[in-house]
């Protein structure tokens, strides 16, 4: 009797410790080679040596900006390549790459026959209009009369519709010249045109010599206008939902880096740059009559968040990987994700977020630089 109770409590507790063994933990840990490639496990050793703290994302009001890069530039409008009306030679220059010039101001006088040729044209078109108006009013008299052939009538109307067409032709012609058509007579015909400013600005380019042969599709002077100097920036996609029309913008020129500028967002782009998977924003400048102001020099900008409520962590959460920085979500005792954070400056040791961090999540504050480095060691092992 006494040996079948030994062997009945040996068997118990057989049975017992298979009950505890590691298979029914629950927080034994997972085969490294199983975990997602973004996770990382500590061991009980690691967790007591690592000494992390957990801390969860909060609405915090953090005037953080948004770093972009850009350029100074002016509206389309504002910037004019000005072609010679018709193929002529250059007779005359008058200005020189950086003047600045009123509108109406002469640029250049061109030469060339072709300019008398259409002059005479008009003229031969307007006085021959004249003639066929007349014949066309005798041949209606006769007409209610029935002193003349309705194909008569056709006939001279035909060829006045047809003279109306070449003589305003001829007009715009003659005007795109510069030369008023009203004025123009056989005595005052001209022989060279003057090439006008059209509006105040400063020239960019002279691109012919004197005596040169330039053809009506050949850029002759290159003009621009400085007002309404404003910023193109390059936004990347991933901050697009932190910009909005009216945002504050801070920027420094990439030449004169101790002087602050300031702005606002006043236009974004509705398509992306496929290839710099960045979006345009156009922004006015508050100082655009500065005289450091120019079109075309660089910008270092900063899109300023304006002191909003936004979702943050503390500067400790955040670990700097390559061009932005990373944090580890806590998941499980010992178990973190590693997760791609956009941020958006920050201050008093809080970072903002750009984008809001699950409902509940808590993350390594404390410590997080250890979790990266653990991280790294598993990928580094994995890739061995």
């Amino acid at each position: 009797m006494l040996m079948a109770t030994k062997m009945y409590w040996g068997i118990a507790i057989l049975l017992l410790l298979t009950a505890c063994g590691p298979s029914a933990d629950p927080t034994s840990e997972t085969p490294v080679a199983e975990l997602p490639e973004n996770h990382v496990q500590l061991s009980e050793a690691q967790l007591a040596q690592f000494d992390l703290l957990l801390d969860s994302a909060q609405l915090r009001k953090i005037g953080g900006s948004i770093e972009v890069n850009g350029v100074i530039d002016v509206p389309p409008q504002n910037r004019s390549l000005l072609h010679p009306p018709v193929a002529a030679y250059v007779q005359d220059l008058r200005v020189k790459v950086g003047q600045v010039v009123r509108k109406g101001q002469v640029l250049a006088i061109l030469e060339h026959p072709e300019i008398l040729e259409i002059q005479r044209r008009y003229l031969d078109a307007r006085a021959q209009l004249t003639f066929l108006e007349r014949d066309f009013a005798r041949q209606e008299e006769l007409a209610r009369d029935q002193a003349t052939a309705a194909k008569q009538l056709d006939k001279a109307r035909a060829d006045l519709y047809s003279a109306q067409a070449l003589t305003a032709s001829l007009k715009a012609q003659v005007q795109r010249l510069g030369i008023s058509p009203a004025g123009l007579q056989a005595s005052t015909l001209q022989s060279t045109l003057q090439l006008l400013a059209p509006y105040n600005g400063f020239i960019t380019a002279v691109e012919a010599q004197l005596g040169q042969f330039v053809g009506a599709d050949q850029p002759l002077i290159g003009m621009l206008n400085k007002e309404h100097l404003h910023v193109e920036l390059d936004l990347y996609e991933r901050d697009l939902a932190a910009v909005q029309n009216g945002q504050k913008i801070q920027f420094q020129l990439t030449n004169v880096p101790g002087k602050n500028f300031t702005g606002d967002v006043f236009l974004i782009a509705q398509t992306l740059d496929p290839d710099k998977r960045t979006i345009n924003v156009h922004g006015h400048i508050d100082q655009e009559h500065d005289p450091m102001l120019r079109p075309g020099l660089f910008v270092t900008a900063q899109l300023l968040m304006g002191g909003a409520s936004v979702w943050s962590l503390p500067e400790s959460a955040l670990i700097r990987s390559g061009a932005g920085f990373v944090a580890f979500r806590y998941l499980a005792p010992g178990l973190f994700e590693r997760v791609t954070m956009a941020t958006a400056g920050g201050e008093n040791g809080f970072v903002a977020l750009l984008q809001p961090p699950p409902a509940g999540s808590r993350w390594a504050t404390t410590g997080a630089y250890r979790l990266e480095g653990a991280w790294q060691a598993r990928f580094a092992t994995d890739s061995d």
